[in-house]
C-alpha cells in the first residue's frame, strides 16, 4: 500500500537516482523479508514546515515480517552485516543493501533508522531535506492518495524498457513482477 500524505507537491528536487536505489533495497527487502500474505506499506509526508522553500520530508518503508532484534539493529547499517548468521543463507544476499543505503541518504543530508522487533516486522524510515521543484517526479498529476493497486500506473509505464541489474535470483523475479505489472 502506498499513502501519501495531501501536501506532498508534484515536484521534488533532489537526487532521483539514488532515492530510487534506496526505496527500491528498502522495498526488496521487505518483500524479501515478509512471508506470503503480510503487508507492506510505504508512506511520503512532510515533517517540518517549509522555510525558504526547503523542508525535511520522511518515507518509510513497514512490512509485516520477520523483524530485527534490538541488538541486531545496532549493526544493522554496517557493511556485510547481516541479522543472523542463516540470513544469507535463507534470504540471499551481501549484507551490503541498507550499508549503502545509509550512505546514500548521508550524502543527500538525510538520515535512516529502522523500529522494529523479531516478529512484528520493521519501519526503516528516511529522511531528506527536499525543496519543490520540477526536477524530481515524486507522483503523477492527480494521483489518487492512496494506491493500492499498481494496475493504476500502468498506463503510465507502459512500454517502458528497464534494464534489471541484480544479483539475486529472487530479486530479479520480483522485480521482473513489478515491472510487468506497471507495464514496462
Amino acid at each position: 500500500a502506498l499513502t501519501l500524505a495531501p501536501d506532498v507537491p508534484l515536484h521534488l528536487k533532489g537526487d532521483a537516482g539514488r532515492l530510487r536505489q534506496v526505496l527500491g533495497n528498502l522495498l526488496s527487502n521487505a518483500l524479501k523479508f515478509t512471508p506470503r500474505g503480510g503487508r507492506i506499506e510505504m508512506s511520503a509526508s512532510r515533517t517540518t514546515p517549509a522555510t525558504n522553500g526547503s523542508c525535511c520530508w520522511q518515507v518509510r518503508v513497514k512490512d509485516s515480517g520477520v523483524g530485527i532484534s534490538a541488538k541486531q539493529q545496532t549493526t544493522l547499517f554496517d557493511a556485510f552485516t547481516q541479522a543472523d548468521a542463516s540470513t544469507a543463507r535463507r534470504y540471499g544476499g551481501s549484507g551490503l543493501g541498507l550499508a549503502i543505503c545509509a550512505r546514500l541518504v548521508r550524502l543527500m543530508g538525510g538520515a535512516i533508522s529502522v523500529d522494529s522487533a523479531l516478529g512484528q516486522g520493521s519501519c526503516f524510515t528516511v529522511s531528506l531535506p527536499l525543496n519543490e521543484s520540477p526536477l524530481l517526479l515524486l507522483l503523477p498529476k492527480r494521483a489518487p492518495q492512496e494506491l493500492g493497486e499498481l494496475a493504476s500506473a500502468g498506463k503510465r509505464f507502459a512500454g517502458l524498457c528497464v534494464l534489471v541489474a541484480e544479483d539475486h535470483p529472487v530479486n530479479e523475479l520480483l522485480t521482473n513482477q513489478l515491472l510487468k505489472r506497471l507495464g514496462c
